[in-house]
């Protein structure tokens, strides 16, 4: 009877939820990327994630939770991981992701494993056979969209080093979902890293045509804050409560396949060769990842 135990049950409904999780998240680095060549990087993430962050507040309002939003064991925590998801691998993201293609956003993302594996150990989760076979298979994925025939280029790497941060960040947020909901959580690092943002994109960036841009093509800002840094994320950590920080991660690394998709049948944009070898070789990776148990 042990297959119906609760830590087992939670343990599926945690994978069933990171799945789905990764299915929308397959748009959001090629949504980031269209969205770069019509925005200035660092004002377009500031103004997705702060619209993320009223997103989640709404959601915290209507579950009657927000009197807990200012948990003092969680605060900590939670700027933790505003400063270094939202701001630091964000911030990097969207910068990155205008100077390269949609398809290497999204696959090059998937680097966080390799920093998964060397990080996550120090946090107290054990490096296994599963963990390392993921990993290696993931990081050559990624290695052979990044050459792809020799071709190199700053975006890609800009890309690359955003995902460093996401390991601390993913292990800051797991300590504090033990005080505070995926809503409250969401809405402490949006708002905090989202402002942080959007002042240095008034300091960095050329104001002049921020309004312009904003006016001309916000459904880029909504459809980023609301449905994907709101509503996504949210399962996400609802996912990520229930399962090893490895696992986890790991499984959202599916999601290339349907960026794959999503760039095809909207955009017409046929991936190459290399792409396509890449993402096969990722999706390998993620088998070995959907392995992984919490003992």
């Amino acid at each position: 009877m042990a297959f119906f135990s609760k830590p087992r049950s939670q343990e599926t409904i945690g994978t069933i939820t990171i799945l789905i999780v990764a299915v929308f998240w397959g748009m959001f680095p090629i949504l980031v990327n269209k969205g770069s060549q019509h925005f200035q990087p660092l004002f377009f993430g500031a103004t997705s994630i702060i619209v993320g962050g009223f997103t989640a507040l709404v959601l915290s309002l209507l579950k009657k939770d927000f009197h807990n939003i200012f948990n003092r064991k969680a605060l900590p925590w939670a700027i933790g991981v505003a400063i270094f998801t939202s701001t630091l691998s964000y911030g990097l993201m969207f910068i990155g992701s205008k100077l390269t293609s949609g398809i290497n956003t999204s696959a090059l993302m998937l680097s966080e494993i390799i920093f998964t594996i060397l990080i996550t150990p120090f946090f107290g989760e054990k490096t296994t056979l599963n963990k390392i076979l993921g990993g290696v298979f993931v990081l050559s994925g990624a290695l052979i969209i990044l050459f792809k025939g020799g071709e190199l280029n700053l975006g890609d790497f800009i890309v690359i080093i955003c995902t460093i941060f996401l390991p601390f960040g993913n292990h800051f947020g797991k300590k504090a979902l033990e005080h505070i909901s995926p809503e409250n959580l969401l809405a402490l690092r949006y708002l905090f890293s989202g402002i942080f943002l959007l002042l240095m994109s008034f300091i960095f960036e050329d104001s002049s045509k921020m309004i312009t841009s904003l006016v001309g093509f916000w459904p880029y800002v909504a459809l980023n804050g609301i449905l994907f840094l709101g509503l996504v994320n949210t399962l996400w950590y609802k996912g990520l409560k229930k399962l090893p920080i490895s696992k986890a991660v790991f499984l959202l690394m599916t999601y290339p396949i349907f960026s794959l998709i999503f760039l095809v049948l909207f955009y017409k944009e046929i991936p190459n060769n290399f792409q396509i070898i890449g993402v096969l070789v990722i999706v390998i990776g993620a088998y070995f990842s959907s392995k992984i148990t919490k003992k």
